[in-house]
């Protein structure tokens, strides 16, 4: 969601509305997204860097 523009509050009511009126909190989304922006750039970085490392031919 937030990689296609949603704000974060547009995210908070989106969850909202799925989870039945759940309450989470823009900074705990903000903390969620974070992370996994982080996990997605080592993924690629040290997924290329393995595959350097490794191909040997």
């Amino acid at each position: 969601m937030y990689a296609k523009g949603m704000t974060l509050s547009d995210i908070r009511m989106q969850l909202q509305e799925l989870y039945h009126g759940a309450d989470i909190s823009e900074s705990v989304i903000s903390q969620i997204t974070d992370d996994v922006e982080w996990q997605h750039f080592l993924g690629l970085f040290f997924g290329k860097h393995l595959l350097l490392i490794f191909n040997w031919s």
